[in-house]
Formats: structure tokens, sequence, C-alpha cells
């Protein structure tokens, strides 16, 4: 990828970011400590973000540094803190483990419930695309017999 490519993508996760937290471009230049100017022409594209711009979006508004330098996917990668749960993550397993389990009429218990959920959970945190899921959520519900 050449790096005016390279550039653009970076400037639209940029944007993607200020998109997510629903701020205009002044309030995300404000929270970044840059002029509108600025941030105005790493958004287009136009400039090279400068690494500590970067740094800066990744602390302030809690995004995976390297998504933003090299990610896929429209939505901002969030970092978790410590205990933290995603709760978009959460209730995606939630809803594919729950019709697995119906679609499949087997009774299982509370804590094999759980566990379905909580290994599905891990996967779409570590893989938010999901690719893959209906193998996994297969492999366990078959553990479950």
């Amino acid at each position: 990828m050449s790096s005016t490519n390279e550039q653009h993508e970076v400037a639209r996760r940029f944007l993607a970011i200020r998109i997510e937290h629903k701020l205009s471009q002044q309030a995300f230049a404000d929270a970044l400590g840059i002029s509108l100017r600025s941030e105005q022409n790493y958004e287009r594209g136009a400039r090279k973000i400068p690494s500590d711009v970067l740094f800066t979006a990744s602390k302030v508004f809690n995004i995976d540094l390297i998504w933003i330098l090299e990610g896929s996917g429209e939505k901002p990668r969030r970092i978790l803190k410590p205990g933290e749960l995603d709760q978009q993550h959460l209730t995606r397993a939630y809803k594919v483990v729950r019709a697995a389990v119906d679609e499949s009429g087997q009774q299982v218990s509370a804590e094999q419930f759980v566990n379905m959920l909580s290994t599905l959970y891990k996967f779409y945190c570590e893989n938010a695309s999901g690719i893959g899921a209906e193998v996994f959520i297969e492999a366990m519900m078959s553990n479950t017999k």
C-alpha cells in the first residue's frame, strides 16, 4: 500500500472516531489539543497525522492505536479497561448462544450456557468480525450433548 493510501486510510479511521463520539470537528480538535484547521486537514487526509496526535486520540477516546494505524472495519475498536465488559459483544454473544440452544432443542444447564456465552464473548472480543462463529458455536453445542 502506498504511503498516500495509508494516510487516507488512517484519516478515514480518524474521522470514524469523531463520528463514533458524535463530536463536531471543533470539539474533537479541542479534545485532542489541536487546531480546527489541523483537524480538518487530518480528517481529509490532506496532511499526515502526527504520531502524538494519534496517540492522544487513542488515549482520550480509549481506542486501540493499532486499529487507528492499520485496523479493519468501519467502527473504532475500543480498548477495554481491566474488568470492563464490551456490552455490544456480550449482547451479540448472548443472542447467538440463545438462538443455538433454542434451535438445537437441547437442555443445557445454566453453567453450560454461561460457559458458552463467555467463550463466544471472548471470541468476539478477539475477532470482532465474527467470522468463524458458526463453527465455534457448533463445536460448543456438540460438547453439551
